[in-house]
């Protein structure tokens, strides 16, 4: 009886560490920094997954086909090149470009790719935006080598995203606070990256998932520094 009592009172205790620790999990973590050269881009693998938002990488092969889905999605071609096909309009894509890929659209790859695929999962895809391609040249034709220039190319009810292109002369940005989870991905340049009392490291490949009401900002830029970021809209006060 002893021994059961004993039993009993361990595992209470043990349910309870686990409900304290599931809950830390949940609610206080701020932040998550990944990188590109540590993931798989032979197979496909979901690396930041939460309430808002989730990335994944993704392959294709000759004939691939992906799957519609009931969100709104970005795709970052990695590397590779090939013709894909979205309700029979085609598009070439290559390094660099990104998809604006329209929940219920599925894409047909002709070739080889290594993709990511990030997701901000608001259902408000009511809106009038459909699956586009935006290439590298167009994504950068708003740099201006004298400011901080933020490209937010696409902006919907379900996500807003851009280029955030910070030349090395101004060696950086102030803090920002959001009400709303984002994710970024380094495409050019190393700086440093603060988020509340936190500072790293940040390079081409780093990618740092955000939760909301984190202050953050970029410094110490070695060059032009360009971040890709995705906000979701779900915490948004207000309508894309």
């Amino acid at each position: 009886m002893k021994n059961q009592c004993k039993s009993k009172h361990l595992f209470y205790v043990l349910c309870l560490l686990l409900t304290a620790f599931s809950s830390y999990a949940q609610n206080d973590v701020k932040w998550h920094v990944y990188e590109l050269d540590k993931l798989s881009l032979n197979e496909p693998g979901v690396y930041v997954d939460t309430p808002t938002i989730s990335g994944k990488t993704y392959v294709t092969k000759s004939a691939t086909t992906l799957k519609a889905s009931s969100y709104d999605r970005m795709l970052f071609i990695v590397e590779g090149m090939c013709t894909a096909t979205v309700k029979s309009e085609a598009m070439n894509l290559k390094t660099g470009d990104v998809v604006f890929l329209k929940a219920d659209d599925a894409i047909k790859f002709s070739g080889s790719l290594k993709t990511m695929i990030w997701t901000s999962k608001s259902t408000k895809t009511n809106h009038q935006n459909k699956t586009k391609k935006f290439s590298k040249a167009e994504i950068e034709a708003e740099r201006d080598a004298s400011e901080n220039v933020w490209n937010s190319f696409i902006e919907t009810s379900t996500m807003v995203a851009g280029l955030y292109m910070l030349p090395k002369s101004l060696n950086g940005d102030n803090t920002l606070t959001h009400s709303f989870d984002e994710i970024n991905y380094v495409v050019n340049g190393s700086a440093k990256f603060k988020m509340n009392d936190t500072v790293i490291d940040v390079k081409p490949g780093s990618m740092m998932w955000v939760k909301r009401g984190v202050g953050h900002y970029f410094y110490d830029l070695s060059a032009d520094f360009d971040v890709f970021i995705l906000f979701e809209t779900i915490n948004m006060d207000h309508d894309h």
